[in-house]
């Protein structure tokens, strides 16, 4: 995401005389106003924390305290930060003396993330969403998800409460990654830029500090997620995930990005090759073509579970669903032995150079990827660690769990669920997770599969027509 499609500026004037009259009107008085001038390019803060509003003349009176008298120079423009809606305003000072300053209205303000929608508020801690930073350069399984609670939301923007110790992960400018809004899962993320980060007043019965932080979306919520998530409160029960990953709207924007993903590919020779035996041996037997589109869906389904999910992750698991038995393509039959295990089963039966094949084929796909300077992040090291096992029995480097990248671990179990679904017609997600829970622990296999056990209710086996 290039700078210049980001939300250039975080303020827009207001010239309103009603509008400003009104925002002064709705400022509470017991709260203090943030002033400031400026000088030798240095900010001067000071707090008023006495002060009232004279409505019929217009004017800001700040009364000082015992100890508090002001020292403001009268013809310095004085900044003034209202708490309703973020308001920027430069001011004039009128009048000064030892009991009080006299601050005209101005004509106009700056209304920080002005929206112009209508905003719904929510009460603290009613309502929770999940986000994670934008960073193009980093694979989202290495970023950190962030619970934070919502305080309000418009199809612009959405203003987020945020821990004190999660602030250090939110900073004006940064891009954000909105994964879901309540119980509401988004196929792919919803992407803004923060605006603004402010202290918030500490809550009742909360010894915790929180900060607002002002997002502003670069694309608009639609109607259907505003009216969805309004209407939802986190009292009702949580309901399965909208996109179950046989469904229809979620098999589609698969293809999608099938589609992306193989004209990329196209542009390489050395690929395209490899594509053209696939072609070739589909004509012969379906199985590696029904293999690898099973295996795009789960593998892209566990990964929008786990919340890594986005247009350059899906773009990787799809390029390495197809190149991870490329160097098998020749020979079919090969590509259906699952592991190491089933292969010293079948190793009589094979010549002498099918089984150097087997065993050479994670290295030789491997390689095909690192040829490739257009090869996704990270699919390089996921095609050499497919057919590693938690428990050092994979191979060809038979490491164990905790070397196995978090990536390669899901593709792991992605395809040994693709085999379990072509294998077993009696199969069933559940049945599934008891499983492989006894083969595939420790490291990203542990997380993973935590995780899958806790939407279960939400993987919907395929209809036969399917």
């Amino acid at each position: 995401m290039t700078p210049n499609v980001q939300v250039l500026n975080s303020y827009e004037k207001c010239d309103s005389h009603s509008e400003i009259i009104k925002a002064f009107n709705r400022i509470d008085s017991s709260r203090p106003l943030m002033l400031w001038q400026n000088y030798n390019n240095e900010r001067r803060i000071l707090w008023a924390r006495n002060w009232n509003f004279d409505v019929a003349e217009e004017k800001i009176v700040i009364i000082h305290g015992p100890d508090e008298k002001m020292t403001l120079h009268l013809d310095r423009t004085l900044y003034m930060k209202l708490p309703f809606r973020e308001a920027i305003l430069k001011c004039e000072i009128e009048s000064s003396d030892d009991e009080s300053v006299l601050i005209r209205i101005p004509d106009e303000l700056f209304w920080q993330e002005l929206r112009g929608s209508p905003r719904t508020f929510f009460p603290f801690q009613e309502k929770m969403a999940q986000v994670r930073p934008n960073l193009s350069r980093v694979s989202p399984e290495k970023l950190s998800i962030y619970q934070v609670f919502v305080k309000d939301i418009s199809h612009q923007g959405i203003g987020l409460i945020v821990s004190e110790t999660n602030m250090v992960s939110f900073k004006p400018g940064q891009l954000l990654e909105l994964m879901n809004l309540g119980d509401n899962k988004f196929l792919s993320p919803k992407i803004g830029q923060i605006i603004y980060c402010v202290k918030e007043d500490q809550e009742k019965n909360s010894k915790a500090s929180w900060f607002r932080v002002g997002i502003k979306m670069l694309k608009p919520f639609s109607d259907e997620i505003l009216s969805e998530f309004n209407e939802k409160t986190v009292n009702q029960p949580a309901k399965p995930l909208p996109i179950d990953c046989f469904s229809e709207e979620f098999k589609k924007n698969v293809e999608k990005e099938v589609t992306v993903t193989l004209e990329k590919m196209k542009k390489n020779q050395a690929i395209v090759g490899y594509l053209q035996q696939l072609e070739l041996s589909r004509k012969q037997d379906d199985y590696l073509d029904e293999h690898i589109e099973i295996l795009c869906i789960i593998c892209t389904y566990m990964a929008r579970s786990m919340g890594w999910f986005s247009d350059i992750v899906m773009q990787k698991l799809i390029y390495v669903c197809y190149m991870h038995d490329a160097p098998l393509f020749q020979c079919p039959k090969l590509a259906k032995i699952p592991n190491l295990k089933n292969f010293e089963k079948l190793k009589s039966s094979l010549t002498q150079a099918e089984q150097s094949l087997y065993l050479s084929a994670p290295g030789a796909s491997r390689d095909i990827a690192f040829s490739d300077h257009s090869a996704p992040p990270d699919a390089v090291t996921i095609l050499m660690m497919q057919k590693e096992l938690p428990d050092g029995k994979g191979f060809p480097r038979k490491i164990y769990a905790n070397k196995i990248i978090p990536m390669a671990a899901l593709f792991i179990l992605a395809h040994d669920l693709t085999d379990e679904i072509m294998n077993n017609s009696e199969w069933s997600f559940e049945g599934w997770l008891k499983k492989v829970s006894l083969t595939y622990k420790g490291g990203s296999f542990t997380k993973t599969l935590e995780t899958l056990e806790n939407l279960k209710f939400a993987f919907k086996k395929p209809k036969k027509s399917q």
